[in-house]
């Protein structure tokens, strides 16, 4: 290899290194908003869990699609409260989701930028 195309070669590789740390820190930076909301999430489905679970223990009449639920069972409370909270919950299950396919992102940019990095200390030598 001529040293004009090594010197090329260099460059590419220290480019790719520069937009993959940048991906990085976006990725960084979105995981960490999206961590934020993945912990809201869950906790206003366990709150709104707790505020079905009591008002149905309580008596109070509540509506699961067309139906008018009041004073269930105590084996299905908790399975009828779910179906009332189904909302929070599917926000929840989508931004944890988020949060993982994220991280996973995240660990895979980190990889790709060691491989760029090792690659150009070798023909940095």
């Amino acid at each position: 290899m001529s040293l004009e195309s090594k010197e090329q070669h260099v460059l590419g590789v220290a480019g790719d290194i520069e937009a993959t740390a940048k991906e990085v820190r976006a990725l960084r930076q979105r995981l960490s908003s999206v961590g934020k909301n993945a912990a809201r999430a869950i906790v206003d489905y366990e709150k709104a869990m707790g505020v079905t679970l009591i008002k149905l223990r309580n008596g109070r009449e509540m509506t699961v699609g067309n139906e008018i639920i009041k004073n269930p069972p105590v084996t299905t409370t908790e399975k009828i409260a779910k179906a009332i909270c189904y909302d929070q919950n599917l926000t929840y299950q989508v931004m944890s989701h988020e949060y993982t396919a994220l991280t996973a992102n995240l660990k895979a940019a980190i990889a790709e930028l060691s491989a760029y990095q090792t690659k150009y200390r070798h023909l940095a030598e």
